[in-house]
């Protein structure tokens, strides 16, 4: 179990393990037989990044848990709700998921940023605070060397105000580390087996190393946040999607039953028990 002291300090933990092989093994089946048209390229972060022939280089699907049901297991497994509670609070809900595929190849992948937007960059939560934002990256393939498209990141960076900030919330001052290999003091390409994850503040300075590797890197990105929080890449998940998750899956993805009061999305009824939360202290008064 990582402690609370350590996300504060470093803005981030690393979870060894956190997958089965045979979860990752089936969210990868599933990636793999998506078709080519829900693939979508990454924004153009940085003008220098020529992104005309992208696919598996540096393409995403939102709202993956949509099109991907075997997803829904890794975002509330056991191996990391405990620390989202510890960080967030039990008031907590899936904000929006993401894959990412990243070819092997020269070009850099994705400068240096913080996730959130305007809003998020201008708030500075005190050491002890709930977090706003954060997200889980669950990689499904290794990355155990460097170079190989890894999370790059700057461990306590969350603590700290870019100086000036470009579209995409990319770091000005950083904007062409990747291109010139020159990264920022402290910062870390984290090494990763298939089945790691990290929970991360939306607010760590972070990047995408080149991916030298020969190899594509297949990852998912979930996001959560308070309950009250409006989610980013849907409004409500369909019931068809709703209908093959647990009663905690779907609370995670705001299903208060019918006609809630808005008191529920401050205090949800049940949420200590749905959550299976029952015995545990929660971090957060």
């Amino acid at each position: 179990m990582h402690s609370l002291d350590e996300f504060h300090e470093n803005g981030y933990v690393h979870v060894r393990g956190a997958l089965a092989p045979e979860l990752v093994e089936a969210l990868l089946k599933g990636i793999d037989a998506l078709p080519e048209e829900r693939w979508k390229s990454v924004y153009a972060a940085d003008e220098d990044i020529d992104q005309s022939n992208f696919r598996g280089r540096h393409a995403r699907i939102f709202n993956a848990v949509s099109v991907l049901p075997p997803l829904a297991e890794a975002i509330d497994h056991s191996s990391v709700l405990p620390t989202l509670v510890d960080v967030v609070g039990e008031n907590l809900q899936v904000l929006g998921s993401e894959l990412f595929i990243r070819d092997s190849g020269e070009t850099p992948l994705e400068p240096f940023h913080t996730d959130g937007g305007r809003f998020m960059r201008a708030v500075q939560l005190a050491p002890a605070s709930a977090e706003l934002q954060v997200k889980i990256q669950f990689f499904l393939t290794d990355v155990d060397q460097p170079d190989s498209g890894n999370f790059l990141i700057i461990p306590g960076s969350h603590r700290r105000k870019p100086k000036g900030v470009g579209r995409y919330g990319v770091i000005q001052e950083t904007k062409d580390a990747l291109r010139t290999a020159e990264y920022p003091e402290g910062t870390q390409q984290v090494l990763a087996k298939a089945g790691d994850a990290v929970i991360f503040s939306c607010g760590l300075w972070h990047a995408v190393a080149p991916n030298h590797s020969g190899r594509t890197r297949k990852s998912a990105i979930v996001r959560y946040g308070p309950l009250w929080s409006r989610p980013v890449d849907y409004v409500t998940q369909s019931p068809k999607v709703l209908d093959r998750m647990t009663e905690r899956q779907r609370r995670l993805f705001g299903d208060l039953g019918e006609d809630p009061s808005f008191w529920e999305y401050y205090e949800p009824t049940g949420q200590t028990e749905i959550l299976g939360l029952r015995g545990r202290t929660e971090a957060r008064a």
